[in-house]
C-alpha cells in the first residue's frame, strides 16, 4: 500500500484514494479492510516503484528501497559527482542552486540566483550518469519524505490501546486534499535534501 504522491511537477508516486472515517470519526468498511491489510505487514514494508541506478558505485545493486540509508548513499554519491562536474567546468559552487525534476519537460530543472543557471542545467542534463542519479535521488527523497507520516501512523496504531483515537489523529492521511511534501535538492558547499524548501534531516 503506497501513501505517497507528489502533486507538484516533481517525481510522482501513486496515491491511495480517500477511504477514511467521516467527520464523526466512524470508519468505513473499506477503510477497515485496507487497515487490516496494512497491519499484516509486520516489517512495515510499503510497496513502491524501485529505481535502477546506472553509472554509479550502486550499479551492482539495481533496486533501491525508499529509506533513509538509500537516500543518504544516493545523496553522497550525487554530491561527489556534482563536485567533479563543477570543478572540471570551472563553475563556482556559490551561490547554491536548487534542483528538481520536471515530468512535463522530462529533465532536471535548475534554479538559483546566478547568471550561469542555463550552463549548469545543460551540463547536468547532458551528463546521463548525473541526470539519472539526480532523478533517482529526487524520486527516493519524495517517497521517504511523504512516507514518514504514514509510517508514524502505522507504529502508533500498532502500539496503541486506543486505535480509534490514532485513526482520528491521522485521518488527514486518507484525505483526497492531503498536502504532499515537495522534494528538491540544494547543492553548493554541500548537498542537502529539501522538503517544501526546508532542509530535511538524513
Amino acid at each position: 500500500m503506497n501513501f505517497a504522491k507528489i502533486v507538484q511537477d516533481n517525481m510522482m508516486p501513486s496515491v491511495q484514494k480517500k477511504e477514511c472515517c467521516s467527520k464523526s470519526g466512524a470508519l468505513t468498511e473499506s477503510f477497515h479492510t485496507q487497515l487490516a491489510e496494512l497491519m499484516r505487514q509486520e516489517n512495515t514494508q510499503i510497496s513502491v516503484k524501485q529505481v535502477q541506478i546506472t553509472g554509479t558505485k550502486l550499479s551492482n545493486e539495481p533496486l533501491m528501497l525508499p529509506n533513509q540509508a538509500s537516500l543518504k548513499e544516493l545523496s553522497e554519491r550525487l554530491d561527489y559527482m556534482l563536485d567533479l562536474l563543477f570543478v572540471r567546468n570551472d563553475i563556482p559552487k556559490d551561490p547554491p542552486v536548487e534542483m528538481q525534476y520536471s515530468y512535463t519537460r522530462t529533465e532536471i530543472i535548475i534554479k538559483g540566483d546566478r547568471d550561469d543557471i542555463d550552463k549548469i542545467a545543460n551540463l547536468i542534463n547532458e551528463d546521463e550518469d548525473i541526470s539519472d542519479l539526480a532523478r533517482t535521488t529526487l524520486a527516493i527523497a519524495s517517497h521517504v519524505i511523504n512516507m514518514a507520516e504514514s509510517l508514524r501512523f502505522q507504529k502508533e496504531y500498532r502500539d496503541s490501546e486506543e486505535p480509534q483515537e490514532v485513526v482520528e489523529k491521522f485521518a488527514y492521511l486518507f484525505d483526497e486534499e492531503r498536502h504532499y511534501h515537495h522534494a528538491s535538492i540544494k547543492y553548493g558547499d554541500g548537498l542537502d535534501i529539501l522538503s517544501d524548501g526546508k532542509n530535511y534531516s538524513l
